[in-house]
């Protein structure tokens, strides 16, 4: 998994499966769904198509689902 270097200035970008990884997941589906019902934003770089996951959208979104438990 290859993460940007962490500063107050730089935005940690995963890939898709990255994240999935990241929260546990062997495939991307769950990702993808979180994206699709607007739960995950997603974010391209100039000159890209493919889609990046902010480090801190994900770990909200941890925080969020172990708050409701």
């Amino acid at each position: 998994m290859k993460l940007m270097k962490n500063d107050a200035n730089t935005v940690r970008l995963l890939s898709i499966t990255d994240a999935a990884r990241f929260l546990g997941y062997k495939t991307n589906r769950p990702i993808a769904k979180l994206i699709q019902s607007n739960a995950l934003p997603t974010y391209t770089l100039p000159d890209s198509k493919r889609r990046r996951i902010k480090m801190s959208d994900l770990l909200n979104l941890v925080q969020l689902s172990s708050g409701q438990e």
